[in-house]
């Protein structure tokens, strides 16, 4: 989000921290060094300083933009943006989750390289939703999902047999969603 004349204020989800928001000084100028590397849909490595008025980001370095990956496919495009919105939604203040952060890191290396199809992008979507929950504690064991949910990695056998499954995935879900009351 802009911010003043040339300020960012961004939302970064990281390894060691968690959801924080962090501003960007003078990020919209074209000389800056942080305008190219803070760029939507980046992996970065970011410099964070904490002050009074919150986080701020002194350095960073593009390691890669999923923007860049994903240009061409409008719908994986919009499956990235999907899951992030949904991080932004359901994660509230600064809190290490690790293994959530290698679910989405994971997860987006699976969507560059093995989804080609829609039905395979909707699908994928169905298993990433699902470990986001569990792992954020809103979906408990549900037998029929345990390997799309408790599995550490994605494979391409799994998206065929969550199409199988794919009514009471919607359904749980669904019912995880609305009990978060966001």
């Amino acid at each position: 989000m802009n911010s003043g004349e040339s300020n960012k204020f961004i939302t970064i989800f990281t390894r060691d921290l968690g959801l924080i928001r962090a501003s960007a000084q003078g990020a919209r100028f074209l000389k800056s060094k942080l305008r190219y590397s803070l760029q939507e849909f980046s992996y970065a490595e970011v410099s964070l300083v904490h002050g009074k008025s919150g986080w701020r980001i002194t350095n960073a370095k593009q390691i890669r933009s999923l923007y860049e990956h994903f240009k061409d496919s409008s719908e994986k495009l919009e499956l990235a943006a999907r899951i992030l919105f949904l991080l932004r939604r359901l994660l509230h203040g600064e809190e290490k989750n690790e293994r959530l952060f290698l679910v989405i890191e994971h997860g987006f290396e699976f969507l560059k390289k093995q989804v080609s199809t829609i039905e395979e992008s909707a699908n994928f979507e169905l298993i990433i939703v699902l470990r986001v929950l569990h792992i954020l504690g809103y979906v408990g064991k549900v037998p029929a999902l345990s390997i799309f949910i408790e599995s550490p990695d994605i494979n391409p056998a799994m998206l065929p047999e969550i199409a199988r499954i794919r009514l009471e995935a919607i359904s749980t879900i669904n019912k995880s969603l609305k009990e978060t009351q966001l």
